[in-house]
């Protein structure tokens, strides 16, 4: 049997007709940063992944120092978990881990308890955003669940901490501020340019799809009468800059969006000029690179002159803040949205059709002004 690459690249899995076994092999570095590789063998496929998920939750580490500090033990699950990721996902996740390390220093990992964790997060909380605070929560949480069962610490001290109010401590204006307001989105829908970019911006606001998933589509992502799009890839960014097509950032983000009424002359003019992606550039084959699209998006909202100057992503923000003012069930929004959050719960929720036509409604009199008759 071939070999079939593992999830984000984690490792592959083959037949060894000789031993009658499913082998899934991967490659790990050890304390000299050497290259290894290890085989966890069974007689299927997924008693192989089983056999490497526990020895993966049990610790994969080689040995470990009791009295490490929190900053060494940060950077070394970091240098463990970028290889499971995407290199665009751990050049995001840099950013979190240096506040971590930065704080913490030379703490042992064996004296963090619970109200440290309260501390720290209650210090960024004042000077850093909600989604900010959220981040270094959760990567804090995997970093000492890994130390736990690693044996560093008796139980992990994230989830025994209170859960800070990050809205009410911060500094920072939280709510809708990266959202437009009904009166702005009409006006760019009536006022933004009949261009593709023009076009592509009012696609955003109606379908809640991100700058990534947007220049990942081609024509043939989109219906012939524009009625609908499927996102099944997305624009991803290399460190150093480099733009590439890969899958979309999370399972459950591979979607069918319906478009609203009002948006679907914009998505038929983006299928129909489209030559291969709906937005190319001077390379014909590939999109435009995202941070050109950000100028060509800023250029066209300051023709709207009563709009403020909000960045591409704030379309995302708007879709979904209008969907939950007009209280759409919280499952519609993660099966129109794609988000990736409570994941786990959302794989169980199947809403119904009507719903979902209920909530592209609302959006379809957000982008027109109207009102709806219920």
């Amino acid at each position: 049997m071939a070999k079939r690459r593992g999830a984000n690249g984690t490792g592959n899995m083959y037949y060894d007709s000789k031993r009658d076994l499913y082998i899934y092999r991967i490659s790990v570095p050890d304390d000299n940063g050497n290259i290894r590789r290890k085989q966890f063998a069974a007689k299927t496929q997924e008693a192989a992944l089983d056999k490497y998920k526990e020895w993966d939750r049990r610790g994969a580490f080689m040995s470990v120092d009791p009295d490490i500090s929190m900053a060494d033990w940060a950077q070394r699950w970091f240098d463990k978990y970028s290889k499971k990721v995407e290199e665009s996902t751990a050049a995001g996740y840099k950013y979190t881990l240096e506040h971590i390390k930065n704080y913490f220093r030379h703490r042992k990992v064996s004296s963090i308890c619970a109200e440290d964790i309260e501390d720290f997060l209650e210090f960024k909380a004042a000077h850093y955003s909600p989604s900010m605070c959220g981040k270094l929560r959760a990567m804090l949480n995997q970093i000492l669940r890994k130390a736990e069962s690693n044996k560093l610490i008796d139980k992990n001290p994230v989830p025994l901490a209170d859960r800070t109010n990050y809205r009410r401590l911060g500094n920072k204006k939280t709510g809708k501020k990266d959202a437009f307001t009904a009166e702005e989105v009409v006006a760019l829908m009536t006022g933004l340019p009949k261009t593709r970019i023009g076009h592509s911006i009012r696609l955003m606001l109606g379908t809640g799809i991100s700058t990534q998933e947007l220049l990942g589509l081609s024509s043939f992502d989109i219906a012939p009468d524009g009625s609908q799009i499927s996102i099944r890839r997305a624009v991803k960014i290399k460190a150093g800059g480099q733009m590439y097509i890969g899958d979309v950032k999370a399972e459950n983000r591979e979607r069918d969006v319906i478009v609203p009424p009002s948006c679907r002359s914009a998505a038929k003019y983006l299928r129909d000029h489209a030559s291969g992606y709906v937005i190319t550039g001077k390379n014909v084959d590939m999109p435009i690179h995202p941070s050109t699209y950000r100028k060509f998006y800023k250029s066209a909202v300051a023709q709207v002159k009563t709009v403020r100057a909000l960045t591409p992503h704030c379309c995302r923000h708007t879709y979904i803040s209008h969907l939950d003012d007009v209280h759409t069930d919280f499952a519609v929004i993660q099966s129109l949205s794609g988000q990736s959050t409570q994941a786990a719960t959302i794989s169980y929720i199947h809403p119904q059709s009507p719903s979902i036509v209920a909530a592209v409604n609302s959006i379809d009199a957000l982008l027109t002004g109207k009102t709806i008759d219920h």
